[in-house]
């Protein structure tokens, strides 16, 4: 079966991804280590299943006035983009709103609004930036430095924070709904 994706000139076929097989997915840059991809072997393009399925357009705390839309490469002169979330350079897929200047990767667009984490009790909250706080914050799970400009969750009973990528690795793509 063959299928039509806006990023790539030609079809793409739905492909198993073998042991050993060293495949990276062109539009996050994370590897495909198994599971399903979306392929043109003729190019060296493969998608993620997530990732080939992604709306084209979502609606996001990250900017609640405009819908992000999904670009399959950075809008900049540059080629890439600091990603709002995880402060971690992209050149490859991302959400963005060019009007509020929000730019995500993918795999951090569809992050939980809420987890559970074994190193605390209560529910910690999808925070999408505080730049009141000092920047004097650590994270409660490696005690590094929390960056206020970046995503992390937080539990504002107890001021317990963690960094996004400490706290959870999961991805829910049906998080948010198509803006179109």
């Amino acid at each position: 079966m063959e299928y039509k994706h806006f990023s790539h000139n030609h079809n793409l076929v739905f492909h198993q991804v073998q042991q050993g097989q060293n495949i990276r997915c062109s539009g996050c840059e994370l590897d495909c280590s198994s599971g399903f991809v979306y392929a043109c072997f003729q190019c060296s393009f493969y998608l993620h299943e997530h990732c080939g399925n992604a709306n084209r357009h979502i609606m996001h705390p990250a900017d609640v006035t405009h819908p992000l839309i999904l670009f399959p490469s950075p809008t900049y002169e540059s080629g890439s983009f600091l990603c709002d979330a995880c402060g971690k350079p992209g050149s490859a897929f991302s959400y963005c709103c060019a009007v509020c200047q929000v730019d995500l990767h993918v795999q951090c667009a569809f992050m939980p609004l809420k987890i559970t984490h074994r190193c605390h009790r209560h529910e910690l909250k999808l925070s999408t930036g505080n730049p009141d706080r000092d920047g004097r914050e650590i994270c409660n799970i490696c005690t590094t430095s929390l960056d206020s400009k970046h995503w992390s969750y937080y539990c504002a009973e107890c001021d317990f924070g963690v960094h996004t990528f400490c706290g959870t690795n999961e991805v829910k793509p049906v998080l948010f709904v198509d803006a179109s």
